[in-house]
C-alpha cells in the first residue's frame, strides 16, 4: 500500500525569486541605452541666429583668413568675431545676449574645400551646424586693344600738277592677365588670439588691418620656461604688420 505523500509548495521561496527577477528586470530596463527624441524644436529666434553665424562665410571668411593646409583648422568664438566686427551681437528669445565665449565657428580645410561648423549657445538652447564651402582664386583676363590711328600725306611734285596720296596705319593689340583674388570683408580690424598652451590666459588683441600688434605679457606654466610665440610652426615677429585673423601658440621648455 502507497502512502500519498503530500508536497509542500514553497511560496516564500518562490516570491522571493520572483521579487529578484523583477528587481533585475528594472536594473536592466535602466542601464539599457533608450533612443529617445533629444531633437527638440529650436526658436525662430534661435534658427535666425544661426543662420547669420552661417552667412559669415560670404562676408567675413575670405581667401586670406582661411586654414590653407589640408587638415588645419582655426577657431574663432563668437566674442571675438563680434568684437572685430565681422558679426553683430546675438541675441536670445528673451533679448539676452548668447553666450559668446561657449558659441564659436571652427574651419578646417579639406579636400573638398573648407568645412564649417557653427555651435551656438543661447540660454537653453543650443546646437551645431555644418557646412562645406569651396573659395577658389579666379583668374581674370583683360584684353586692351590700341585704337588705329590713319594719317592721310599729300605730296606735292615740283610742278605742283601731280599729287599722290598714302595712308600709314598703325594697329597694336596688347593683352594683358592679371589675378584677381575676389572677396569681401566687412571689417578693417583683425584679432590676435594667443593660445598659451595650458600657461596663463592672455586676452585677444584687436587692431586695424595692417597695423603692429603690441607684445603681451609673457604668461606662465608650472614647471615650464616660456621661450615665445610661434605661428605655422615658426618663431613670430612682433615687428610685423597684421592683415588678418592669427593664432598665436605659446612655445615652452620644461624646467
Amino acid at each position: 500500500m502507497y502512502e500519498n505523500e503530500l508536497i509542500k509548495f514553497d511560496w516564500k521561496g518562490f516570491l522571493l525569486k520572483l521579487l529578484f527577477l523583477i528587481i533585475v528586470l528594472i536594473l536592466i530596463i535602466k542601464l539599457l541605452p533608450i533612443k529617445r527624441n533629444e531633437n527638440k524644436v529650436k526658436s525662430e529666434v534661435f534658427v535666425n541666429n544661426l543662420e547669420i553665424m552661417r552667412d559669415t562665410t560670404d562676408t567675413y571668411f575670405t581667401i586670406d583668413n582661411l586654414p590653407n593646409e589640408i587638415g588645419k583648422s582655426s577657431k574663432i568664438s563668437l566674442k571675438d568675431i563680434i568684437n572685430i566686427g565681422g558679426i553683430k551681437s546675438l541675441k536670445d528669445v528673451d533679448g539676452n545676449p548668447c553666450n559668446e565665449d561657449a558659441s564659436y565657428i571652427k574651419v578646417t580645410k579639406e579636400n573638398a574645400g573648407h568645412k564649417f561648423e557653427f555651435h551656438l549657445v543661447c540660454d537653453n538652447e543650443e546646437d551645431t551646424t555644418y557646412l562645406t564651402k569651396k573659395y577658389d582664386k579666379k583668374i581674370e583676363t583683360t584684353k586692351i586693344t590700341s585704337t588705329t590711328t590713319t594719317k592721310k600725306i599729300i605730296k606735292k611734285t615740283e610742278n605742283y600738277n601731280n599729287t599722290e596720296s598714302y595712308t600709314n596705319k598703325t594697329t597694336q593689340n596688347i593683352t594683358v592677365t592679371r589675378k584677381v583674388v575676389k572677396s569681401t570683408t566687412t571689417t578693417n580690424k583683425v584679432v590676435i588670439i594667443f593660445n598659451t598652451n595650458g600657461g596663463t590666459n592672455i586676452d585677444s588683441q584687436y587692431i586695424i588691418k595692417g597695423s603692429i600688434p603690441s607684445k603681451p605679457t609673457d604668461p606662465t606654466k608650472y614647471g615650464y620656461t616660456f621661450i615665445g610665440w610661434t605661428y605655422n610652426n615658426n618663431d613670430y615677429n612682433f615687428n610685423n604688420p597684421i592683415n588678418q585673423n592669427i593664432i598665436l601658440v605659446a612655445k615652452w621648455k620644461a624646467n
